[in-house]
């Protein structure tokens, strides 16, 4: 008997530390995020972290992780050390939340319960108070059927009633109103609470699972796409004088709202699609469709309006992540400022690399990154219509703008110190000139007036002759040279009875299918130019014209 336990012992302690090496230990890793590379829609995170494993098998598990990982994009990668991947799996882990590092929401968090424990209390007054209430007016019963009523014992249970009722209501009363002003004051909290993004939130884990041949110490690499974030270009346009380059300074604003601070990170913005697969790309047949003409209003501020020709053309391999897309949708911050539109970009994708690290919290607001900021050469003119506007715009005319991997966005534009608006860059059109509105400009002036002399009606045999003359003066006040775009009209007929003829136009050029007059002038500083134009209508006796346009307006009226 003692030979069979001395034979198990000797047994046990040779299967002993293979046993040991078989077991797979467990090991959480709080990876940091080195760099973060922003889609359009989406971002990859990559997340890195030496450890020291020993030899045999390790689950590691990756803590602290987005809830909003999308789980077919988790790669992980090893540098250092014989360890062999064995599996990888990610889950949402409910019980364990994000840890917020701002103080300002602890400090809240704890206003808010000050606040809830004296609302409880201020309940529990007025409890009191509506039941001792209750038990005064279930007891204010006189009678007297049984007995003569004593109207001093009456006088003075009437009084005590009235003082007791009395304070009551007034205790009622103030206590309703400091209750009131704490549920104010819990509201703005909670509302503050929510601008800081401070919500319940889960976090997801990877599990990884790895086989270590020898103790070493290895540098895990984890890459993953996160929902939830994104960015979009907005330009600002800057033009100091007319003798000077225009300067484009490129600009991101990058949100976040995975529910994972990005802090002091690199960043790398990119217009590549994030779900990219390894399949072999297919050439299908290029078509070339026409494209809206692109209208340029020649408004303060105001540039390519015509964006709704949007074409969108979705493959069966992006289903998969356009429903991820859409669920994850629902989980952006409620009262977010942002909002998701389709544009055309380039089929080649570019990537920024921006050279400052970054960090941009998980508060679903846009945070401005810059990318470049580049001179263009323009060509300066002015614009101006007196008939419609006594005013002249002066517009940039741009050149090498395509060159510069521009996509669609909201262009800020500042001129001589001036903020004048903001445009919309529509990169659609194939044209090598870009064509930007900066606004009105003071120091031209233009006049635009009817010469009553030359302006006159005259009766025919059997119809009436209107004459009528304009002229417009235009004045260089600035210290430089200009060229100035002038423009009007002449009416034109639909009715047959109806006879137009052009007099004097001053040279300017006469579109006649519109009626358009052009003047092309050129002023040095200070000088005036002077240009006339007018023409007649010639038309039944019996009919009345009107040559005039006016404009409808409201006003008060006092009776």
């Amino acid at each position: 008997m003692l030979t069979k336990k001395i034979q198990f012992l000797f047994l046990l302690g040779i299967l002993f530390p293979f046993s040991i090496l078989a077991q797979e230990t467990e090991k959480e890793i709080n990876a940091p995020i080195e760099s973060v590379r922003i889609f359009l829609r989406g971002g990859e995170i990559i997340r890195t972290s030496k450890t020291t494993l020993s030899q045999g098998k390790h689950k590691l598990i990756f803590t602290g992780l987005s809830s909003n990982i999308n789980a077919s994009s988790i790669q992980i990668s090893t540098d250092g050390g014989e360890v062999n991947i064995l599996s990888t799996t990610s889950k949402i882990n409910f019980l364990k939340e994000d840890k917020k590092t701002n103080p300002r929401i602890l400090v809240l968090k704890d206003s808010l319960e000050i606040i809830d424990d004296a609302y409880q209390a201020l309940g529990n007054q007025l409890a009191a108070f509506q039941q001792e209430k209750k038990v005064l007016e279930s007891n204010y019963v006189l009678s007297g059927k049984e007995k003569p009523v004593d109207f001093e014992q009456l006088k003075n249970t009437a009084t005590y009633f009235r003082v007791r009722f009395l304070a009551i209501n007034t205790e009622i009363t103030a206590i309703t109103k400091k209750k009131t002003k704490l549920q104010t004051q819990k509201s703005k909290i909670q509302h503050q609470l929510t601008e800081l993004n401070a919500g319940r939130r889960p976090t997801s884990e990877v599990y990884l699972v790895v086989d270590c041949k020898r103790s070493s110490t290895t540098e895990f690499r984890l890459r993953y796409v996160v929902q939830n974030a994104g960015w979009s270009p907005i330009y600002d346009l800057t033009v100091q004088d007319l003798s000077e380059p225009m300067k484009i300074k490129y600009r991101a604003l990058a949100f976040n709202n995975t529910g994972t601070d990005w802090e002091n990170v690199d960043v790398t913005l990119s217009t590549a699609d994030p779900y990219q697969t390894a399949t072999l790309p297919v050439l299908n047949p290029w078509h070339i469709r026409q494209n809206a003409p692109q209208r340029i209003l020649y408004e303060q501020g105001i540039l390519n309006s015509t964006q709704n020709n949007v074409y969108i053309q979705k493959d069966k391999r992006k289903a998969e992540a356009y429903a991820y897309e859409k669920n994850q949708n629902t989980q952006l911050q409620e009262g977010a400022n942002i909002r998701f539109e389709e544009i055309e970009i380039s089929e080649l994708s570019n990537d920024f690399e921006i050279t400052d690290r970054h960090s941009i919290p998980s508060d679903s607001k846009p945070y401005s990154i810059a990318i470049y900021e580049k001179d263009l050469k323009a060509n300066y003119k002015h614009y101006s219509v007196p008939k419609m506007d006594k005013d002249a715009f002066l517009i940039g005319q741009v050149t090498g703008w395509e060159d510069l991997d521009l996509i669609p966005g909201p262009m800020n534009i500042y001129y001589d110190k001036s903020f004048i608006g903001v445009a919309q860059l529509d990169t659609r059109n194939l044209n090598d000139t870009l064509n930007l509105s900066l606004g009105r400009d003071p120091k031209v002036l233009v006049k635009r007036i009817k010469m009553k002399e030359l302006t006159k009606k005259q009766f025919l045999q059997n119809k009436k002759k209107m004459t009528v003359a304009y002229k417009m003066t235009v004045k260089n006040n600035r210290d430089q040279p200009i060229s100035l775009e002038l423009l009007d009209q002449i009416p034109l007929s639909n009715v047959k009875e109806i006879d137009i003829d052009v007099k004097n136009i001053s040279g300017a050029e006469y579109f006649d299918n519109t009626g358009k007059l052009t003047w092309d002038l050129e002023l040095k500083p200070g000088e005036s130019k002077t240009v006339e134009f007018s023409f007649s209508i010639t038309y039944p006796k019996n009919m009345e014209i009107k040559i005039d346009k006016n404009r409808k307006m409201v006003v008060p009226r006092y009776f």
